[in-house]
């Protein structure tokens, strides 16, 4: 294999980079350093969690280098590494056009969608959220824009109706792991030309915002309810408001399906049918599978309702 005598610099931060930089490894791919974000505090101790890319290249006795913004200090230790070729999967910085002329054979991004379609951060959120039947890989070769850059390889999936964010991103971490290697092949071998995206057909995304989750009753239908919890059900997670006491408290919901019929109901109200827990929208009705109250722990649907049966009849907001 070609890409046995190249230096390779691998840079990534989630799980979907983390799973591809293992695969790398799996089949014999040197990696010569990883380049991820710092650690982040989480929780209120404020504890330090590397990233999923950090823990796999610790394992393997990678040396790791953390940067909260490529500056001149960071280019200068790239540029000092002599790379061949620079991977990049889901990293979270944009590159410098300094660090994009630095390898022999450019920056190689694997991006998890058919470019041009959602270009940006969030792509397999969006995929889903917005309801498409398809989707997949690309890999191309950066440039200054964000995933504007010449493609070299694509594959496209079909996204099964009732599957969630975390099924969607190992169905494209395997189509980018069949894929990455042979591509990275060609191009050293410099057997494969890239295309020109076309930019009139282009969609952007933006980073995931907490917010992103709280459901609009008086906007969005059953449909773009359900695929709103497939696209955020890992994080920020579906949620809604129910008043208690002239307290609204907050509600996170999962959902089994939806009904595209109409039930003779408020919107945003629950109620029951055919053994049923069910939330009316302006188009439809949710069928919803657990429930989780503030400071409690998730249960089924059935459950919540049992032992808080002033559930059934009030109006979410």
């Amino acid at each position: 294999m070609l890409l046995d005598s190249k230096k390779i610099v691998f840079m990534g931060t989630p799980r979907f980079a983390s799973e591809i930089l293992l695969n790398l490894l799996e089949e014999g791919i040197k990696i010569d350093c990883v380049f991820t974000q710092p650690d982040k505090a989480i929780g209120r101790k404020s504890k330090l969690l590397a990233s999923p890319v950090k823990e796999i290249a610790k394992k393997q006795g990678i040396e790791v280098i953390q940067y909260e913004k490529l500056n001149a200090t960071a280019i200068n230790l790239l540029r000092s590494k002599q790379p061949d070729l620079i991977i990049v999967a889901a990293y979270g910085i944009i590159l410098p056009k300094e660090i994009l002329d630095i390898p022999l054979f450019g920056c190689i991004n694997v991006h998890a969608s058919v470019l041009p379609e959602f270009r940006g951060s969030s792509p397999i959120h969006n995929a889903l959220k917005n309801g498409r039947g398809k989707t997949g890989v690309s890999i191309m070769l950066m440039d200054e824009g964000v995933d504007t850059g010449k493609i070299f390889s694509q594959k496209s999936i079909v996204i099964p109706r009732d599957i969630t964010y975390l099924g969607l991103e190992d169905e494209l971490i395997k189509i980018s792991n069949q894929l990455l290697i042979p591509t990275l092949e060609k191009i050293v071998k410099k057997e494969l030309t890239s295309t020109p995206q076309n930019n009139e057909q282009s969609s952007s995304t933006r980073m995931i915002r907490k917010e992103d989750g709280k459901i609009l009753w008086q906007n969005q239908n059953a449909e773009d309810i359900f695929n709103l919890y497939r696209a955020f059900n890992v994080w920020p997670k579906v949620c809604a408001f129910w008043k208690q006491a002239d307290l609204d408290k907050r509600v996170t919901l999962t959902f089994k399906d939806y009904d595209s019929k109409n039930y003779s109901m408020e919107v945003g109200q629950v109620f029951e049918r055919d053994k049923e827990v069910l939330i009316q929208t302006i188009q439809g009705a949710l069928l919803l599978k657990t429930v989780q109250l503030e400071g409690k722990n998730e249960i089924s649907a059935k459950d919540f309702v049992n032992g808080r049966p002033t559930f059934i009849k009030t109006i979410l907001k």
